[in-house]
C-alpha cells in the first residue's frame, strides 16, 4: 500500500471514528433531554450555567487544544442538580460556545459529545464506587471526597482518551513528547479541579447555615476569576514569545536571506512559526519557480497554477480538500490539511508567495496569519534588497568590462597599431636610411613593452580577489606574511566569532581597507607592533588595525589627502560608506594609531502595516 493510500484509509478512518463519537454523545444527550425538567433553585441553576459558560468561552491554552477550568462548576451541578439537567445545559453551553468561536462543524458535534460520554461514564463509575461494601460506615466527607476523586480523574482520563485515539488515528504525526505536552497540563487541571472541589465539601461539613445562590457566587467567584486570569496570562505569555520569536527571525533573516542560504532560512522559518511544510515562489522575469520547499512536501518536479499565483494580492487561506486544489497545493503531502499563502509584495510589485502549511486543519489563528505576514514582509523585502545588491553588483561588474575595454582600445590598441606602422615605415626605410629605420625600431619596441605592461595590469584586474580565492581569513593572514616579509614588523592576527556569509563586495572593501592600513603603517608610522583584528557578531562584523608607531594629526592627513590624490584616508572612508559601515581612525602623535571598521547587517525597514498582507 502506497504512503497516498494509508493517508487516506487513515484519514477515513479518523472521519468514521468522529462521527461515531458525535452519535453516541448526541444519543447520550437525546436520551437525558426527554427526562431534563427545570430545577427548582432556579436563580443557582442560572448562576451555574453563567459561570460554566464563562470558563468554556476563556479556556487555558495547551498544545493544540484548550483546557477549561468548568469540572468543579460541572460537578456541583450534577451533585445538586441531577446529571440529566448537567448533561443538557452542558451540551447546550459547549455546542453553543462552539459555534460562537466559528469552530469547524464536524468540531462543533464532536467536541460537546466527547465531554458528554467523559461526563456520563465518570458518573457512572462514582455512583458503582460508591454502593461497593467497603465503604459502608465511612463518614459523609469521606464518601463524598471519594466520589470526587473517581467522578475527577476517571472525566479527565476518559475525555483526554477519546482525544488521544483521535489524535492516533489520524495521519498526522503524535508522539510520545506531543502525548506529553497534551496531558501534564491537563494533569495540572484535573489536580486544580479535584482541589476546588474538596474545598467545597468541606467547607459544607461545617455546618455555616443555608447555601443559597450567594454562597455559590461567593465560593466560585475565584473560580471563575482564576480562569480569566489564567487565559489572559497565557495569552499574553504566549503573545510575548511570539514577539520574541519575531524579533529573533527578523534578524537571522537579515543575514541568511542576503547569503542565499535557503536550507537554514526554511529551518528557521519552520521553527518560528511552528509549521509542518513551507515553501517559497520567487518571480524570476515573470516567471515562477520554487526557491526551496521543505517538511511534509512532495518530491520531484509537481506542476502549479502560475497565473493564480501572479494574480495574489492578498493573504489566502485553504483548508481540508481546498489545500489539494490550492494555486501549488500539489508541492505538499497529502497529510497537509491547512496552507496559508502569503505574496510578498514591495511597493506594489509581486515578487514571490511564501507558503507555509500545518497537518491540522483549521490551525492557523489570526494571530498565526499577522506573524506569517509579519514575517512575509520582512522576507519580501531582503529579496528585493538582495536583487537589487545584485543588480548592483551586475551593473559594476558591466561597467568594469566596458571602462578595460575602453582602455585596450584607447590605450594598448592605438599603441600597437602604432608601432606596426613605425614598423611597417621601418621595413621601407630599411636599406636606404638604417639609422632612422633603428630610431624607428627602438621606438617601437618602447611602445610594445608599455603596451605589455598594461595588457598584464589589465589582466591581473581580471584575476579572481584573494578573498574570492582564498576567502576572507586566508586572505589576510597571506598578505600579512607577504607585509612581514617585505618589513620585518611584528604583525599579529586574531579573528573573534564565528564568520558569517558575507557578499563578495564586503569581503572586498575590508581586505582593501586592511592591506592599505598597514601599507600606511609600513610607510610612515615607524611601527614596531601590529595587531590585526578581525571580529564577528551576530548583526556586524569589525575590523580593527593597531600600531605602536608615531602617530600622525588626522587633520593634517585629511588636508594632504584632497592635495594629494591616492587610495587614502578619503577613499578608504568612501568605500566604507558604500556599505553603510563606520570607518573611524583614533591616532595621536606619539602614541600610535587604531583604525576601526564597523560593517553593520543590512537594517530591517519600518513596516507600517503588518496585519494581513505583505505589501
Amino acid at each position: 500500500m502506497s504512503n497516498s493510500q494509508q493517508i487516506q484509509l487513515r484519514e477515513k478512518a479518523a472521519s468514521s471514528y468522529l462521527n461515531v463519537v458525535s452519535a453516541i454523545g448526541f444519543l447520550v444527550f437525546i436520551s437525558h433531554l426527554f427526562l431534563f425538567t427545570i430545577p427548582s433553585e432556579i436563580l443557582i441553576f442560572l448562576l451555574l450555567l453563567i459561570f460554566i459558560t464563562i470558563t468554556e468561552y476563556y479556556p487555558i491554552p495547551i498544545w493544540k487544544g484548550t483546557s477549561a477550568l468548568s469540572f468543579p462548576l460541572i460537578y456541583t451541578m450534577d451533585y445538586v442538580m441531577g446529571i440529566e439537567v448537567t448533561i443538557v445545559s452542558f451540551t447546550v453551553i459547549v455546542v453553543m460556545v462552539n459555534l460562537i468561536r466559528r469552530r469547524p462543524l464536524r468540531l462543533v458535534w464532536f467536541s460537546p459529545a466527547q465531554l458528554i460520554i467523559s461526563l456520563y461514564l465518570s458518573h457512572l463509575l462514582a455512583n458503582y464506587v460508591l454502593v461497593l461494601s467497603i465503604f459502608e460506615g465511612a463518614s459523609v466527607l469521606t464518601i463524598q471526597l471519594i466520589e470526587l476523586i473517581v467522578f475527577t480523574f476517571s472525566y479527565y482520563i476518559l475525555n483526554n482518551l477519546i482525544v488521544d485515539i483521535l489524535l492516533w488515528i489520524r495521519p498526522q504525526e503524535y508522539t510520545w513528547r506531543h502525548w506529553k505536552m497534551k496531558s501534564i497540563p491537563e494533569a495540572v487541571v484535573a489536580i486544580f479541579s479535584f482541589s476546588y472541589g474538596a474545598v467545597m465539601f468541606m467547607l459544607a461539613a461545617q455546618n455555616r447555615g443555608e447555601v443559597d445562590v450567594f454562597s455559590f457566587l461567593f465560593f466560585f467567584s475565584p473560580l471563575i476569576a482564576i480562569s480569566l486570569l489564567s487565559t489572559i496570562f497565557i495569552q499574553v505569555q504566549k503573545e510575548k514569545n511570539r514577539l520574541k520569536s519575531l524579533f529573533s527571525v527578523t534578524t537571522e533573516l537579515n543575514r541568511i536571506v542576503l547569503s542565499g542560504n535557503w536550507k537554514k532560512l526554511r529551518e528557521v522559518l519552520e521553527s518560528a512559526l511552528e509549521t509542518q511544510a513551507t515553501a517559497l515562489i520567487v518571480f524570476d522575469k515573470g516567471e515562477c519557480h520554487v526557491a526551496f520547499k521543505g517538511g511534509k512536501v512532495e518530491e520531484g518536479v509537481q506542476q502549479i497554477d502560475e497565473d493564480a499565483i501572479l494574480s495574489m494580492n492578498q493573504v489566502a487561506v485553504y483548508d481540508h480538500d481546498g489545500v489539494e486544489a490550492s494555486p501549488a497545493g500539489t508541492l505538499f503531502s497529502k497529510v497537509i490539511r491547512s496552507l496559508v499563502y502569503n505574496p510578498l509584495l514591495v511597493e506594489g510589485e509581486l515578487i514571490g508567495v511564501y507558503i507555509v502549511g500545518r497537518s491540522r486543519s483549521n490551525s492557523f489563528t489570526s494571530e498565526d496569519v499577522q506573524s506569517i505576514a509579519t514575517i512575509s514582509n520582512q522576507l519580501a523585502v531582503l529579496l528585493k534588497t538582495k536583487a537589487l545588491i545584485f543588480e548592483k553588483e551586475r551593473r559594476i561588474l558591466l561597467e568594469e568590462r566596458n571602462r578595460i575595454a575602453r582602455q585596450i582600445h584607447d590605450g594598448v590598441a592605438q599603441s600597437l597599431a602604432g608601432a606596426v606602422f613605425k614598423l611597417e615605415t621601418a621595413c621601407r626605410k630599411f636599406s636606404d636610411k638604417p639609422l632612422e629605420t633603428k630610431h624607428l625600431i627602438e621606438d617601437s619596441m618602447k611602445k610594445l613593452r608599455s603596451s605589455l605592461k598594461e595588457i598584464r595590469q589589465s589582466i591581473y584586474a581580471l584575476r579572481p580577489y584573494p578573498t574570492e580565492q582564498l576567502g576572507l581569513k586566508h586572505a589576510i593572514i597571506k598578505k600579512i606574511e607577504t607585509f612581514r616579509e617585505e618589513s620585518n614588523l611584528n604583525i599579529t592576527f586574531e579573528e573573534r566569532g564565528s564568520k558569517n556569509d558575507y557578499s563578495s563586495m564586503v569581503e572586498k572593501v575590508i581586505f582593501d581597507i586592511f592591506q592599505e592600513s598597514v601599507r600606511n603603517i609600513i610607510k610612515h608610522a615607524q611601527a614596531k607592533q601590529v595587531h590585526v583584528l578581525l571580529s564577528h557578531s551576530k548583526d556586524r562584523v569589525l575590523l580593527k588595525v593597531e600600531d605602536d608607531g608615531v602617530g600622525f594629526s588626522l587633520f593634517d592627513a585629511m588636508i594632504k589627502a584632497k592635495n594629494e590624490p591616492h587610495y587614502g584616508i578619503l577613499n578608504m572612508n568612501e568605500q566604507a560608506e558604500k556599505l553603510g559601515a563606520i570607518f573611524q581612525i583614533n591616532s595621536t602623535v606619539g602614541q600610535g594609531t587604531e583604525i576601526i571598521l564597523n560593517i553593520p547587517n543590512i537594517e530591517e525597514e519600518e513596516i507600517e502595516d503588518d496585519s494581513y498582507y505583505a505589501g
